[in-house]
């Protein structure tokens, strides 16, 4: 039977190492008859990182395209037929979650191929698990909206959903993005609300505070602008 495994990747520039993955994760990619992935640089990265035999020139792989529809993963999965074993990998972090991989995964139920998630790091747990709030009914939105009006009016929404059901509330922005997104936070979220800024997850910066949203604004914080940052509030 083909088999798509789902391959963490690291959550951060600054990692060296993610003591999380299994130690047996580099004899499986090696074994790999090919590799699906968003980036050429960040899957050798990783490559070197776990040890494997193999250079990432050597390793048949496809490389997702930007803004990719769903219909254009069929030439893809085409590829991962008979018993061939092929990998998934994003990237930053765990495929398939905030992630286009999703749409190949979903097709290979579809075809009737074995998938397999590989353990490892996914920074939207990391950030829910780190925040002390509420672990049993949470909510990831994904990216906001851009527009000002917009992002004011989904955030507001999130808050009375928050309220409503005891549910945090996750969300991700682009790293150059991050400050403005926590400014926009401060302004919006009521004083009373729990706020969380998880920071560069297993990286050398990382950073996960807590705190009522009037504590941040009597102590805010400059999030650099190439870090990854994970927001979280529960009202």
């Amino acid at each position: 039977m083909a088999t798509l495994y789902l391959i963490p990747n690291l959550l951060s520039d600054q990692t060296t190492w993610d003591p999380y993955f299994p130690a047996t994760l580099g004899g499986l990619v090696d074994q790999l008859d090919g590799l699906v992935i968003e980036s050429v640089k960040s899957t050798g990265k990783l490559l070197k990182q776990l040890g494997t035999n193999r250079h990432i020139r050597e390793i048949p792989h496809i490389v997702l395209k930007e803004n990719m529809k769903p219909d254009d993963f069929k030439d893809i999965i085409s590829e991962i037929n008979g018993n061939s074993q092929w990998g998934l990998i994003s990237d930053a972090g765990y495929p398939a979650v905030a992630d286009p991989g999703a749409n190949l995964v979903a097709l290979a139920h579809q075809r009737g191929i074995k998938v397999v998630p590989v353990p490892g790091s996914s920074s939207i747990i990391l950030a829910l698990a780190g925040s002390g709030f509420n672990g049993q009914r949470f909510s990831f939105q994904g990216y906001l909206p851009r527009n000002e009006q917009e992002r004011r009016v989904v955030l507001q929404g999130l808050v009375r959903e928050s309220e409503a059901r005891g549910m945090t509330q996750i969300f991700i922005e682009a790293p150059y993005r991050n400050q403005a997104l926590m400014d926009e936070c401060l302004r919006v979220l009521p004083d009373s609300v729990k706020l969380c800024l998880a920071i560069d997850l297993t990286g050398s910066a990382e950073r996960i505070v807590s705190r009522s949203v009037a504590t941040w604004k009597k102590d805010p914080i400059l999030i650099p602008k190439d870090l990854p940052a994970i927001f979280l509030f529960l009202a």
